[in-house]
């Protein structure tokens, strides 16, 4: 992720299994299930579970976007 006029953006493609779900594994050992609630990041999961190499990011930078504002949270990144 990275901090952008919007909040933040999400710059690298995060694994996506089935159902809109990916895993964090953190260095303590803990894991996390993460299942996508917003719409927008459900089409861009489901372009990548289906093998498209150029998903639509179309609304992933949305600071309305409770995935974002999740990862925003969640997801390591230089502070």
């Amino acid at each position: 992720m990275m901090r952008s006029r919007s909040g933040f953006t999400l710059i690298e493609l995060l694994a996506v299994f089935h159902n809109n779900v990916t895993m964090f594994g953190y260095a303590d050992g803990h894991s996390v299930k993460k299942t996508w609630d917003d719409p927008r990041t459900q089409r861009w999961s489901n372009e990548i579970r289906d093998g498209s190499r150029y998903p639509d990011m179309t609304g992933l930078s949305d600071p309305d976007n409770v995935d974002i504002r999740w990862l925003a949270t969640h997801y390591p990144r230089k502070r």
